[in-house]
């Protein structure tokens, strides 16, 4: 299990859009935490690798991007966790 702080958030926030038993929303919340997690790995690593990969990403849906975007605008929280 992955327990970094972003995923989680917005895990909960999607299992409080409607139904765990809903085929999509299972869907989207899997998508949303393996592209958090690779986006979170590639922020530690270079900003310019971060904005090199979004561009490639294009077909991701926007609502993934736009959450992929806010979390990684927050400031990093160094040492929680960890």
């Amino acid at each position: 299990m992955i327990g970094n702080p972003h995923i989680v958030a917005a895990e909960r926030t999607l299992d409080g859009l409607g139904s765990a038993q809903s085929a999509t929303l299972i869907a989207a919340k899997a998508q949303v935490s393996a592209t958090l997690a690779i986006a979170h790995e590639l922020r530690t690593r270079n900003l310019l690798e971060l904005m090199q990969w979004e561009a490639s990403v294009g077909a991701v849906p926007n609502t993934v991007h736009d959450v992929v975007r806010a979390r990684l605008a927050e400031p990093a929280q160094g040492g929680e966790g960890a």
